[in-house]
């Protein structure tokens, strides 16, 4: 997968919002509320049934990555990984795998 493709900003950022609502109790509903979207759009996008488009996205990450920065920060080493994790992916069955193996261990 290439970076900074569509695809992999949403898996990237689905992964970062797992991250806040695991770790650190971030609330949906104001996570939502604050970056504009509707609680279910972004419910949606946390368990991926839906992707955000780039407006949504570009949204997400200007709200997240400024205010929950000092937060990433700490993860900054296991972010890196999962970058290096989604541009090694190739296939469909291998997306799959990601999602199922990063997304318990959050």
């Amino acid at each position: 997968m290439e970076a900074e493709t569509k695809e992999f900003r949403n898996e990237y950022d689905r992964y970062i919002l797992k991250l806040l609502i695991k770790e650190y109790y971030i609330s949906r509903p104001e996570l939502s509320k604050a970056v504009g979207l509707t609680l279910s759009f972004v419910r949606e996008f946390d368990n991926g049934t839906r992707s955000f488009g780039t407006t949504a996205l570009d949204q997400f990450e200007e709200l997240v990555f400024s205010k929950y920065e000092p937060l990433l920060k700490v993860h900054e080493y296991d972010l890196n990984q999962i970058k290096e994790q989604l541009e090694a992916i190739e296939t469909d069955e291998q997306l799959e795998d990601f999602r199922l193996n990063n997304f318990e261990m959050v």
